[in-house]
């Protein structure tokens, strides 16, 4: 299809709805606070049977509260959970 001034493709409209919307900002900021968290979790020593508890029981309890408060489904919480504890 020929260029037409004035005219644009739908995704040229999507894209520009997106970022309208404000959604765009908002996935960078969820994209910067996961990297944080993946460095962290890096930066972690995992060999350290003290920090694997840690963590496991404050997953734990982070899971509890989704629970609770129904932010997660009950059956994916619980595969989490026998996944950790495996």
């Amino acid at each position: 299809m020929p260029f037409e001034p004035g005219r644009h493709s739908k995704s040229e409209r999507d894209v520009r709805s997106f970022l309208k919307s404000g959604l765009a900002d908002e996935q960078i900021r969820i994209g910067a606070i996961l990297q944080e968290l993946f460095q962290v979790a890096y930066d972690v020593d995992w060999q350290s049977q003290k920090v694997r508890t840690f963590v496991f029981r404050v997953t734990a309890s982070v899971f509890k509260v989704s629970l609770e408060q129904e932010f997660l489904p009950e059956s994916l919480i619980h595969e989490a959970m026998h996944a950790w504890a495996r």
